[in-house]
């Protein structure tokens, strides 16, 4: 034992603890430690939540009330209703009318989009006839997925589709899994496969509030559609306008369609077509726009300014109460056109009437053509005619992607082609003009040559025959264009060929009658012309290549050309300009539809000036001379369109003409304008396959200026009566003293 040390206190001893047996104390001490940590972060959330639910439902209430509210609207934009187009008078040619469309709500069928959407998809160079068959392999791998049943009816429609040489659709039968929107579209009066192509297009083009699948539906329809609502999930009726347009009835008592060539027609604008923003200024997706003519051309003023409305929608977004707010559409302007309604009703009956006659006198085959009526001092277009035509009420309407397939397969009447803007034809006599001004322009001949009329004319051992092969006389292009003699233009034409160097050179009949327009775009305000073609020594090293019998210009080409014949190709918009030059001494003037822009008020917000004419440097004394011509054909006894206007009281010049198309029958011409001495209208009329000029498009010309200038039938029978007996005592017809107070030579 040890003694304890001076000054320090005394400490009982105290054995050392027994060990403690493995795992006891110590474990318990950590779990305790890591509960006192979890408890904490416990509380932590739980504070964190109290807090959010305190700011939710304290500070930011009315927010995310305002948040909710809207989560139960739907927005919906309110189509502008379109401006109207008028004739020059301000009577309505096109305007608008409520209308209503079916729709399917797209968010009830979220399967539809996919199925209806597939498409093949190919390199962008991919011909029309490869599509083609991808297509007929996609739609047949489609139709082997199904069951027997269904597969044999899927194949039944692409035997039809092809059989019947429409396209075979990729997405046909895609609403098979829905027979309640089979059932819809028989109900709302379309086709299931019009339903289809619909939601198609449709798929492409989200986002959008719904699928309209009928459009401008019938108020007894609408009724019995609302009366079976239940049955068709996702039904919504649409409230739109449509376009009511003009018409005009026929002879035959039947009204039908003004002008549709003209107006064009309307579409959902593309996704292409937002990119013009001269075109489709400020146009939103769904946007109705003009796809073709005024429509297009003056879509910018014709499309108004959407409007828009709030309404309260449940959670299938069917409405379940009133609108809330809205904002109103504000219509489109109104455009007025330089048309005359009187005279395009004019135009629409005697186009008709011309090849209704036509069909009747031997010519089976006629069944289309074009009128133009032009004002030769500005350029304004009156008139424009295209038939066959369409009904643009029905292309809108429910089964508007029908009709318009069965117009496109049209191949042999092609009723959707403006013919007076599109149609291409020879020019027959009417180009004869041409031909005397290159002539005469390139020192070939002078205004008062005198030529042999002869049966024919045979060059390199090739005969070309005059029209008349009982005529052999000497005479002058005067006398040459009142008989229409061939053979008179032909040496006309020879004479050209000599003066075109071998070398490849200027050849003066191709460069003259570009000059007067040919071959060229007309530049009309509404588009949607074709140049035409006028045939050259370098035409026909394209057309033939390295063939070096084909491809070289010869003295028959020229010598076709000469009469407007060979591979020369117009439309009757140019033979229209042409012959305003030739009325208005030489100033060849840009046509133009559009005269002003219109406010609702009334007020014009725009107007739009005819283009100034470019004179085009024509020898005055050949110009004199084909007016002369062009009188005779018309008022001299022996003219060819003398009997046409046979008793017509006001003074007319113009050219018949009848062309030849390989594989076609003759195409009747007739080209003129009056009052020959002071000339206010230029008419222009062909018939496709309607024989001689003279004897069907004439008269349809003569009807139109009849309408223009306020003169009717009785009134040119009682002339024509008065001739005959020898005792009219008014202006001679043969002879305007006008215009002979201003000839020159």
């Amino acid at each position: 034992m040890s003694t304890p040390v001076m000054g320090e206190p005394t400490r009982e001893y105290e054995p050392p603890p027994p060990p403690r047996p493995p795992g006891d104390g110590f474990d318990r001490d950590r779990i305790a430690r890591r509960m006192a940590i979890l408890g904490a972060v416990a509380i932590g959330l739980v504070a964190i939540l109290v807090l959010r639910l305190w700011s939710l439902q304290v500070l930011d209430v009315q927010r995310y009330r305002a948040q909710a509210v809207s989560n139960g609207l739907r927005s919906i934009s309110v189509p502008a209703p379109r401006g109207q187009i008028l004739d020059a008078q301000g009577k309505v040619l096109v305007g608008s009318r409520p209308a209503n469309a079916v729709a399917i709500d797209p968010t009830r069928f979220p399967d539809l989009l996919v199925a209806c959407g597939r498409d093949v998809a190919g390199p962008p160079d991919l011909r029309d006839d490869d599509l083609r068959a991808l297509r007929i392999s996609a739609a047949v791998t489609a139709a082997n997925a199904l069951g027997p049943e269904r597969r044999r009816a899927r194949i039944a429609v692409i035997d039809r589709q092809l059989s019947g040489g429409t396209e075979v659709r990729a997405w046909a039968g895609c609403t098979d899994d829905h027979p309640q929107l089979a059932e819809l579209a028989r109900d709302a009066g379309i086709t299931v496969a019009s339903m289809e192509d619909a939601i198609h297009e449709a798929a492409s083009k989200a986002p959008f509030d719904s699928i309209v699948i009928a459009e401008d539906v019938n108020r007894a329809v609408l009724f019995f559609l609302k009366e079976r609502a239940a049955l068709y999930p996702g039904l919504r009726i649409v409230e739109g306008a449509a376009r009511d347009y003009r018409t005009v009835r026929g002879a035959d008592g039947v009204r039908r369609p003004m002008a549709p060539h003209l107006w064009g027609e309307l579409a959902e604008v593309s996704s292409a077509q937002m990119t013009d923003q001269v075109t489709y200024r400020d146009a939103e997706p769904g946007d109705v726009v003009g796809q073709r003519g005024v429509e297009r051309a003056f879509d910018r003023y014709l499309r108004g300014t959407n409007g828009s409305l709030e309404r309260r929608v449940n959670a299938f977004g069917d409405p379940v109460g009133p609108i809330v707010r809205s904002e109103a559409a504000k219509p489109g302007d109104n455009v007025r056109l330089t048309i005359d309604i009187g005279v395009q009703a004019a135009a629409e009956s005697a186009l008709r009437d011309a090849i209704a006659y036509a069909r009747a006198t031997g010519h089976p085959a006629a069944e289309a053509g074009a009128i133009v009526a032009i004002d030769p001092r500005t350029g304004a277009i009156r008139a424009m005619a295209s038939y066959p035509g369409f009904d643009p009420a029905q292309l809108a309407g429910p089964d508007g992607q029908d009709y318009w397939r069965r117009l496109a397969a049209d191949s042999k009447g092609s009723p959707l082609l403006d013919r007076a803007l599109a149609g291409l034809y020879p020019a027959g006599s009417t180009w004869k003009p041409v031909t005397a001004i290159a002539a005469v322009a390139a020192r070939q001949a002078q205004p008062n040559a005198i030529l042999q009329c002869s049966p024919y004319v045979e060059v390199d051992g090739q005969r070309y025959r005059n029209f008349e092969s009982d005529v052999d006389e000497p005479m002058d292009l005067v006398r040459a264009l009142t008989t229409s003699c061939d053979t008179y233009f032909y040496e006309l034409g020879q004479r050209l060929y000599g003066a075109t160097p071998r070398n490849g050179g200027f050849e003066p009949q191709p460069l003259w009658a570009r000059r007067l327009g040919m071959g060229e775009p007309t530049g009309i305000d509404i588009g949607g012309d074709t140049p035409g073609r006028v045939p050259d020594a370098a035409y026909k090293r394209r057309r033939f290549g390295d063939d070096r019998i084909q491809n070289r210009w010869t003295s028959g080409d020229a010598i076709l050309q000469s009469i407007g014949q060979g591979d020369v190709e117009v439309t009757p918009l140019q033979i229209a300009r042409l012959y305003a030059l030739l009325a208005n001494g030489g100033s060849l003037v840009t046509p133009y539809i559009g005269a002003s822009v219109v406010g609702q008020d009334g007020t014009v917000r725009e107007t739009f000036e005819a283009a100034p004419g470019e004179r085009v440097p024509i020898d005055p004394y050949v110009l004199a001379a084909i007016r002369r011509g062009l009188e005779g054909a018309v008022q001299d006894p022996d003219g060819t369109a003398y009997a046409a206007f046979a008793g017509f009281p006001i003074p007319v010049a113009g050219k018949t003409g009848t062309a030849e198309k390989k594989g076609k029958r003759d195409f009747a011409w007739f080209a003129g304008y009056a009052p020959a001495s002071n000339p206010e209208l230029v008419v222009v009329c062909v018939i496709e396959q309607g024989g001689f000029g003279g004897e069907t498009a004439a008269p349809a010309v003569r009807q139109v200026m009849a309408r223009a200038f306020g003169v009717d039938e009785a009134t040119i029978a009682q002339i024509q009566q008065a001739q005959e007996a020898g005792v009219y005592d008014g202006p001679a017809l043969g002879r305007d003293p006008a215009r002979e107070a201003q000839r020159t030579d």
